[in-house]
């Protein structure tokens, strides 16, 4: 049950930061190498990931989350949950539990569905069939 007096709506495994391949953070977010590139490195300059070379592949590169990049994400986490806590704060528990509930079953059936689009996604734009 979500605690309206606990500082974040939702608790669960805090934000880990793994090394990623670009290869990888590409394919979990439907981008173009050349496109992650790009992103890669406005967050680089940012301070939010660190970049370095894979030792295991010296043709590409893995990513990290740094401590700036996790502040970012805690920001933006705690400045929802704010929003969120002044929108129900007048909501009978009951009606608390329900959405709870009920957004749960529906993140729960989006991650079975998957990504319909995924299988449009094969391989460069310029392969890519015409409709």
């Amino acid at each position: 049950m979500i605690n309206r007096r606990l500082p974040h709506v939702a608790t669960g495994p805090s934000y880990t930061s793994p090394q990623v391949t670009t290869r990888m953070a590409a394919a979990v977010l439907g981008l173009t190498a050349s496109a992650m590139s790009r992103h890669l490195t406005v967050l680089e300059r940012a301070g939010q990931i660190s970049v370095e070379a894979d030792p295991a592949d010296s043709r590409t590169f893995l990513v990290r989350q740094t401590e700036a990049g996790r502040a970012e994400i805690d920001a933006t986490v705690q400045a929802g949950t704010a929003v969120f806590m002044e929108v129900i704060a007048d909501w009978p528990d009951k009606d608390v539990e329900i959405a709870r509930e009920l957004i749960t079953r529906l993140n729960q059936s989006w991650a079975l569905r998957g990504d319909p689009v995924a299988s449009e996604r094969q391989g460069p734009r310029w392969r890519r069939t015409r409709s």
